[in-house]
């Protein structure tokens, strides 16, 4: 599994579950929430390595049937020989993702960028 996958899965996990349920209780068509890809995460998107990231890509394909939108930089698309053909359906391609980034932070978005550390000592030691 890509290193960039446990970050993102725990970010969605984080972010939009917990706006489902009470108190928030939003409706999944009230939110928007965009997942911007731009390097060597796109090999998860690739049809050709839906066994691969299978978990991974059912993930993605869950939240985006609620409305989370996945988007993937076109210049790493390039650089990678990819095509918009390559990836999964529920994929869209920005031209790049420095200035799609730009463009969501200028409608009011907020950029978060999902850190995991590497648990160093067990909880029940420090508990």
């Amino acid at each position: 599994m890509s290193t960039w996958t446990t970050p993102t899965k725990w970010a969605l996990r984080c972010s939009v579950n917990p706006l489902i349920e009470p108190p928030y209780s939003m409706l999944p068509e009230d939110m928007s929430v965009i997942v911007l890809l731009h390097g060597t995460e796109l090999v998860t998107v690739a049809r050709k390595n839906e066994a691969k990231y299978q978990d991974m890509v059912q993930r993605m394909r869950y939240y985006a049937s609620q409305g989370v939108k996945f988007k993937v930089c076109g210049l790493a698309l390039k650089d990678f020989g990819y095509t918009l053909d390559d990836m999964q359906s529920f994929i869209e391609v920005t031209p790049s993702a420095m200035s799609e980034l730009v463009h969501w932070q200028n409608q009011g978005y907020g950029l978060i960028t999902p850190v995991v550390t590497d648990k160093k000592v067990a909880t029940e030691d420090i508990r």
